[in-house]
């Protein structure tokens, strides 16, 4: 296929940040006296999911307008935290967007909240590799939605959206894209047509 685009996912895709996401909650819920702590292996369970989900769930309540204040707080250190001291960046990949970004254009479309891709294009200086984004604290649209924003907005014909869970491909699949699975992330997923088992295979898309 001759791809005009390509929209990338966020965590588990480009880079992985459990760690410093671990870091910064916990440090918010210890400084407000609550008893909740979060560990990686459960951070993994809810990378990819919409920011009001995860909360629901990290704080097992069915109203996330109970914890909204808590876990916004969270969030919010989370992206100071992490524009400060970065993440854990996928093979090759600040050379890898280099070379992408000369041949063709390249996006984000994520499931986080405001200000996490801005952490990521401060701590690592990507932002010059993509010629637009859009996640869902952004517009409160999931990410299906989003990649049709971004597609609409940028006036793409033929793009293809990157990602490591199953929620990703069924997006893409609602979007009306062709989806390629990054096997090293976070989750397994079908109705894929093509698989990158690092990042660098991108180049061969």
């Amino acid at each position: 296929m001759n791809y005009d685009s390509i929209i990338f996912d966020m965590d588990g895709t480009l880079w992985n940040t459990e760690k410093q996401v671990c870091a910064a909650w916990n440090k918010v819920l210890e400084d407000a006296g609550h008893p909740k702590r979060v560990s990686e292996d459960e951070i993994k369970k809810y990378m990819g999911l919409p920011m009001n989900e995860i909360g629901m769930k990290l704080f097992k309540t069915d109203n996330y307008d109970e914890v909204a204040e808590l876990f916004g707080k969270c969030m919010d250190y989370e992206n100071r935290y992490i524009a400060a001291c970065g993440g854990v960046l996928y093979q090759d990949l600040i050379r890898v967007l280099r070379e992408l970004s000369e041949r063709v254009p390249l996006y984000i479309v994520s499931n986080c909240q405001s200000g996490y891709i801005e952490a990521f294009f401060e701590a690592h200086k990507t932002a010059e590799y993509f010629r637009d984004y859009l996640c869902y604290g952004d517009t409160g649209q999931l990410k299906d939605r989003n990649i049709r924003t971004i597609i609409k907005r940028n006036n793409l014909v033929n793009p293809v959206y990157v990602g490591d869970t199953q929620g990703d491909a069924d997006a893409a699949a609602a979007a009306g894209v062709d989806f390629v699975w990054a096997s090293y992330g976070f989750g397994k997923a079908d109705g894929y047509v093509r698989k990158i088992d690092s990042f660098p295979d991108i180049l061969t898309l």
